[in-house]
């Protein structure tokens, strides 16, 4: 059976031209898959030399070498273009007891405005296997375990490699890396101008977990958009703060001595110095916890706030108060 195979991949190889590499990277496979599980190693090594030759190629020209070598392409379903795959250069801290190769599948967000503009990058995992006696090559994503040649193994995952993508990706690995948190929570960042006036940044951080919202949650029916954690590290801990604050009249009042209708000037400007400088606690947020962030409260002094549990802290002005990763404790 498997001289048969060969010889019918080497056959379609040559009508739809596809590389002798790939040909034989997918024989491979299928003999280290057909002779699972005493072959795990060379399984897994198989199909990372299939990633390898998915990295060098366009992703058109790849599903269109396998199709000619009669083998289907399944990738994650998320409602965007799938642009490439990588084996994320971070490496994988899997056991050898784990299937299938770590990769990271980029998708083109243009168009998207509710994703980050550089792409939307995925952990998934590469695998080889066979449907009713058919080969396929696919990506798979939000699974643990998958079924190969009759048997249950667990998936390989490195839940590092989308991260690398993003901002702070040290900050976002480090959630990611944690099993609970990857389970219970998907990580979203909000990018603004580090010149833009701070309320200004504070308002248009507002209005984009609004307008998200509202798209991804329309009829307020999900849980989870109901239990939001805002992480705010720096000047994003202080636009951040706004969240989970009412500012009442008292931003306006230490700009203005007169109150918005008595105002004179431009209404669209007016307009528009009301939705910066007037705000309202957003209940949505459940936590929000700052990292080396300072804001001053009406008093006068610089608090550290919990939206559920009050004041954390009050300290002077003058001190900052920052996380100590040695010690794992806050510092003054």
């Amino acid at each position: 059976m498997l001289a048969v195979l060969l010889l019918h991949v080497a056959a379609g190889a040559a009508e739809a031209s596809v590389s002798p590499s790939l040909a034989d990277r997918i024989a491979r496979a299928d003999s280290a898959y057909r002779s699972l599980p005493i072959s795990l190693s060379a399984y897994n090594s198989a199909v990372l030399e299939i990633c390898k030759e998915l990295e060098t190629v366009r992703l058109s020209e790849f599903e269109s070498s396998l199709k000619g070598l009669g083998v289907s392409f399944d990738s994650p379903k998320v409602g965007l273009p799938l642009r490439h795959v990588e084996v994320p250069a971070s490496g994988s801290n899997t056991s050898a007891a784990d299937a299938g190769v770590p990769v990271v599948a980029g998708y083109d967000t243009r168009g998207a405005p509710l994703y980050p503009p550089e792409g939307l990058f995925v952990d998934a995992t590469a695998i080889y296997d066979r449907v009713a006696g058919r080969p396929r090559f696919s990506l798979r994503y939000k699974a643990s375990v998958v079924m190969l040649n009759g048997r249950t193994y667990k998936l390989a995952v490195d839940p590092t490699g989308a991260g690398d993508h993003l901002k702070l990706p040290a900050l976002v690995n480090a959630l990611r890396s944690d099993p609970v948190i990857r389970a219970k929570y998907q990580t979203w960042q909000f990018y603004y101008a580090s010149g833009t006036p701070v309320l200004a940044n504070a308002a248009e951080l507002r209005d984009s977990l609004a307008e998200t919202l509202h798209a991804l949650d329309p009829k307020n029916h999900d849980a989870a958009t109901e239990r939001i954690v805002v992480l705010g590290h720096s000047m994003g801990g202080v636009i951040s703060h706004t969240l989970v604050s009412s500012s009442q009249g008292r931003v306006w009042e230490s700009v203005f001595r007169v109150p918005p209708a008595r105002l004179k000037g431009d209404p669209e400007a007016i307009r528009q110095l009301v939705h910066i400088l007037y705000f309202q606690r957003n209940p949505r947020i459940a936590l929000e916890s700052y990292v080396s962030s300072l804001w001053l409260h009406p008093t006068g002094v610089a608090r550290w706030r919990s939206p559920s549990s009050g004041s954390l802290g009050i300290h002077s002005p003058t001190c900052r108060l920052c996380w100590s990763a040695d010690s794992a404790s806050w510092r003054v």
